[in-house]
């Protein structure tokens, strides 16, 4: 005879599917939600208590044996191998529900076992359910049959789950069976592939809170305690194929984790890839930073690639193999082409050493078996718990993370924004201000230190072609760009041979700025309020234009605003049609002295004309003015450093090369701009010839236009929103800045 489905099991996986639990207390089944349980159901809760408190005793139903004269038509039996239902780290509150949604399987489970962590309440209810298979165990690998079903404890089946996958198991290649899963509070679906690989896990993972097993492949990888998406993985990584069934699982809880939770990060085994150039003064502290990392060294398989031809530091490296903690360590000879080639002047060497890097990463590339490579560079001391805290960046989009440190060679930071054109390097970044986010993106980094994915690094060999200089610089750029790229400023590492933090000459910085004031708005004294409180960085001319005429207050109440602050006033007839930019040519006039040691910072009162003409909604305006005075003003250092190599510095960059003629005006072009007009500039690079003149345009936006006339984009530098489009909108700005 076949498996005929009762009433009580079509019931049970009706409150399965609305999300009801039922709990045995005595006598009484007791439901909850209660607002979930319509009078209908109600009412076969009743009828069924007998048959349902019988089955939870273990009593099974009588059946109804049919009158030989009535003929049956039954669906043809189908064999099911028996399953084993293993429950991890249960919970009181919903195990009695789990246990009688397993149950109500059909075929029913063989065994349950209850693995983990229990209590007196467990034992309880385990022992309620003993006749019907249930009892507890030390281990998953206790079962006794070979199809394993690994059940989260704040989960149900819904109906026929165990024979859909058992169906799906009988592939001899696949070694587990997963499904969907909804989320009983808000009916959430997820809508996982048919099938997954190795690397779709790494990235993205499936939250499968049920799996069905094969006991063999479990038997190869198991480890107590693990997450069920991490042993997906690691059957992956073993050759098993993982397929989807048609089964639905309901979850009572909605787990907000963050990535690093969802792909169990905390657990996974890393490769930790160091190239040593056989440097001796190095390897002492290095040798200390392997000791004091925090990430668990029997996580982390250690590679150490000897690239000297040094054979008393080869020894010196195996001799400490055999007192070090790591379980897993390895030691590969891949000798430079010549000695001594990581301290040779970088200049005359610069291919050769790119060349072996290529090498070096390459090899790198055949040895990974793991998910994630932390790579090290010899002469870089990171934070002891680096590796945590890049790990803790990742998302699924996300290739690598980098710990910045400073360039042994020019003292800036090894972290860029862009390549310049030409092959002439990058557009290297400053850190971000405090209150800024620490984590941010980038274009791509040194490979001193940093995390990626195994699956990006090996997905082209390392090469450099005629005309590249630097397989970094190339790596970044070819990767493709749906691949986020980041770094962690909060890491910055030492590096032990980097040169001194570079220093600028700059030692005079002028004001020059513009001001219409409206007399319908005090949008310009707001913007007066947040210069007075950088005033006193301006050392040198602070020279203010103010526009006049219809409509504005006097020179003198603008005078007034700036207290008794020294200041220079110059006026102009306001117009409508040049805005600011009608004194543009006046204020550069008064500060035209060509001083290598002297730099000036222009700017205006940003949306004054709220009232009168706004491009964009005024908190938006508002959070973005005042990001700029906050990112050219409150940390002159990052600015200095970056006037060393740029001959101007500004805020929300944007090139657009293949619309010179951008602007609302319709007729001021440029290539480039600084969207807002804040910026600073060298004044050698300006007034050593006529040019800053001859560019300027006489049109409504010709101020803005100006300094993507006056440079070529590739001797500019923007310390912050680099790119930014959406200009207006309050949502991209952080710390959001609010008038005092």
């Amino acid at each position: 005879m076949g498996d005929c489905v009762s009433p009580v099991d079509d019931f049970l996986n009706e409150l399965t599917e609305r999300g009801i639990r039922l709990e045995l207390r005595g006598d009484q089944l007791v439901y909850y939600p209660r607002r979930k349980l319509t009078a209908d159901l109600r009412q076969r809760l009743v009828q069924l208590k007998p048959e349902i408190l019988n089955r939870l005793r273990g009593v099974h139903e009588a059946r109804e044996v049919p009158s030989q004269t009535t003929p049956i038509t039954e669906p043809p039996r189908i064999e099911h191998p028996p399953v084993s239902v293993v429950i991890s780290d249960p919970q009181p509150k919903f195990l009695e529900s789990l246990l009688i949604n397993v149950l109500s399987q059909r075929p029913a489970p063989a065994e349950i076992l209850i693995t983990g962590k229990t209590n007196r309440s467990i034992r309880k209810i385990v022992n309620r359910f003993r006749s019907r298979g249930v009892h507890i165990a030390n281990s998953s690998l206790d079962v006794q049959h070979n199809s394993v079903c690994l059940i989260s404890p704040d989960t149900q089946l819904g109906p026929d789950w165990l024979p859909q996958a058992v169906q799906k198991l009988n592939t001899p290649e696949v070694g587990a069976v997963y499904s969907d899963h909804e989320l009983i509070q808000t009916e959430e679906r997820t809508d996982y592939p048919g099938h997954v690989t190795a690397n779709d896990l790494a990235r993205s993972g499936i939250q499968a809170p049920t799996i069905l097993v094969r006991r063999e492949a479990l038997v190869a990888v198991h480890h107590q305690g693990e997450p069920l998406n991490v042993l997906l993985r690691q059957l992956s990584r073993s050759g098993w194929e993982l397929r989807k069934h048609s089964g639905i699982v309901y979850v009572q809880s909605d787990r907000k984790e963050s990535y690093f939770q969802q792909q169990s990060l905390d657990q996974e085994s890393i490769t930790l890839f160091i190239p040593l150039s056989g440097r001796k003064h190095l390897w002492p502290k290095l040798q200390h930073f392997l000791q004091q990392q925090t990430w668990p060294h029997h996580q982390t398989r250690l590679i150490l690639c000897d690239t000297s031809r040094d054979k008393s530091f080869s020894n010196r490296i195996r001799s400490w193999f055999s007192t070090c903690d790591y379980p897993d360590v390895r030691n590969i000879r891949l000798p430079s082409k010549q000695a001594g080639l990581a301290d040779l002047p970088r200049d005359q060497q610069l291919i050769a050493v790119n060349e072996q890097m290529c090498r070096i990463y390459n090899l790198l590339r055949a040895e990974l078996k793991t998910d994630y490579v932390w790579i090290l560079e010899d002469d870089i001391i990171p934070p002891v718990d680096v590796l945590s805290r890049l790990l803790h960046s990742f998302e699924e989009n996300v290739a690598s993370v980098s710990a910045p440190y400073r360039s042994r060679f020019d003292g800036r930071y090894l972290v860029w924004s862009r390549e310049r054109s030409g092959n002439a390097g990058v557009h290297q970044l400053c850190r971000p201000l405090p209150d800024r986010p620490q984590v941010e993106e980038i274009r791509g980094s040194g490979f001193g230190c940093l995390v990626m994915r195994a699956e990006v690094l090996k997905q082209r060999p390392f090469c450099l072609p005629e005309g590249e200089t630097c397989y970094d610089v190339r790596f970044f750029r070819e990767l493709e760009p749906h691949w986020k790229r980041l770094v962690d400023w909060t890491t910055a590492c030492q590096h032990l041979h980097n040169v001194p933090q570079p220093k600028s000459n700059i030692t005079t910085r002028n004001l020059i700025y513009h001001i219409t004031p409206f007399a319908t708005n005090d949008i310009w004294l707001r913007n007066v309020q947040q210069l007075l409180k950088r005033i006193d960085l301006f050392n040198g001319r602070r020279v203010i234009a103010v526009a006049t005429g219809e409509g504005l207050i006097t020179p003198d109440q603008v005078q007034a605003a700036f207290g008794n602050h020294q200041i220079e006033i110059i006026t102009r007839p306001n117009s409508a049609q040049l805005r600011e930019n009608a004194t543009f040519l006046p204020l550069l006039e008064s500060v035209a002295d060509p001083d290598p040691h002297t730099a000036t910072f222009y700017a205006h009162a940003k949306g004054v004309g709220k009232d009168v003409c706004c491009l964009g909604p005024p908190r938006g305006s508002r959070y973005w003015r005042n990001a700029m005075y906050h990112e050219l003003l409150d940390d002159w250092s990052r600015i200095n450093e970056l006037l060393i190599d740029s001959a101007i510095v500004g805020t929300h960059r944007r090139q657009h090369n293949e619309n010179h003629q951008i602007y609302p005006d319709g007729q001021s072009t440029s290539p480039w701009h600084f969207a807002g007009t804040f910026f600073w500039f060298r004044n050698t690079d300006v007034f050593s010839s006529e040019k800053w003149r001859d560019v300027w345009q006489p049109t409504g936006w010709g101020a803005e236009a100006w300094p993507g006339r006056m440079f070529d984009f590739e001797q500019s530098a923007c310390v912050a929103y680099d790119g930014l489009e959406d200009l207006y909108n309050p949502a991209v700005y952080f710390p959001q800045i609010e008038d005092e």
